[in-house]
């Protein structure tokens, strides 16, 4: 369970809003700003992306790729920008079914599933087929609807 952004127009890490649920990196998320909150995306519209961020005391005790956010932990967030490029082993759908180009949009799990993005939402498109953490992942694009 894990997340890389490669490329990104401004590197802003939006902190305050706690998991309502254990959370993976790579996972989208929609926070409720009245509670402070954040829990598993419905849609792209407001999705926020968890980032990988390695926050046990002692970190060479557990893995990046074993890292997840527990109910009330802090969640480090990013609002994605057009142009930025994602990593994530977080996709739903046959890894050998996924071709370069093929449109993604953030599931109700808050995990990246094939479809076509909303005008407002988060539209992904694949660029690449990869590994990460020994994983089977994807390299998605943020692209305009």
């Amino acid at each position: 369970m894990a997340v890389l952004v490669n490329k990104q127009s401004d590197f802003v890490v939006e902190g305050g809003y706690r998991a309502s649920a254990d959370t993976v990196p790579g996972t989208f998320v929609t926070v409720n700003y009245a509670d402070k909150t954040a829990s598993g995306a419905s849609s792209g519209e407001g999705a926020k992306l968890v980032l990988q961020r390695n926050n046990t005391i002692d970190q060479q005790a557990v893995a990046d790729s074993d890292v997840v956010y527990k109910k009330n932990e802090f969640l480090p967030l990013r609002t994605l920008q057009l142009g930025d490029v994602i990593t994530t082993d977080q996709f739903v759908g046959t890894y050998a079914s996924i071709n370069e180009g093929d449109k993604f949009v953030v599931g109700a799990d808050g995990k990246a599933e094939a479809g076509t993005p909303e005008v407002g939402s988060v539209g992904l498109a694949v660029k690449d087929k990869t590994t990460l953490f020994g994983k089977e992942a994807i390299k998605f694009e943020v692209v305009t609807v």
